[in-house]
Formats: structure tokens, C-alpha cells, sequence
């Protein structure tokens, strides 16, 4: 039996709501070595703000390898929801 390493969540009415006001409330980090053109960067700002408030309204972690963004979301998180379990994000295990 192979054990499941990945979940598929899907994003319900709590999670966009919650993402909607994150977005509202913050901007992609300014990252001088991002070659991306400005539109690039918020579209993938606005799918890392989908992806942490679906885990966190589902009640799970965030795994990736961008743990800066994701750190900042969850910071944002915190401020907004400051009575509520705060999103753990976990990165790369080395």
C-alpha cells in the first residue's frame, strides 16, 4: 500500500474569503532578482495567497520551496486572524 504524500484541497468559500482579504491587505515582496515582469509576479502572488489560505482553512501546513512568500502570508495571516491556529509552512528538508 503506497502512503499519500499529497493532497488535493479544494479552495471552498472560507478560503476565498480569506484570500480576498489578504489580498487586499498586502503586495508581492519586492525581490530585485525576480525576472518576472510585474503582472507575472502578482499573478503568482495571488495563487500563493490562494494556495495558504485554502491549507489554513482546511487546517493543514504549507510545504514549498518558497518559504519567504509563504512566510509573509502566514505572518499576514496571523494579523488578521490573531485568535486562530497560524499557518505552519515548512520547507525543503535538507
Amino acid at each position: 500500500m503506497r502512503e499519500t504524500i499529497c493532497r488535493v484541497l479544494p479552495m471552498d468559500g472560507l478560503a476565498a474569503l480569506v484570500a480576498g482579504r489578504l489580498l487586499a491587505r498586502s503586495m508581492p515582496p519586492a525581490n530585485s532578482k525576480d525576472k518576472r515582469s510585474k503582472a507575472a509576479r502578482r499573478r503568482a502572488w495571488l495563487l500563493d495567497i490562494q494556495i495558504a489560505a485554502t491549507c489554513w482553512a482546511a487546517g493543514h501546513d504549507v510545504a514549498t520551496e518558497n518559504e519567504g512568500d509563504f512566510t509573509q502570508i502566514a505572518s499576514a495571516l496571523a494579523k488578521l486572524y490573531p485568535d486562530a491556529p497560524p499557518l505552519a509552512v515548512e520547507g525543503r528538508p535538507y
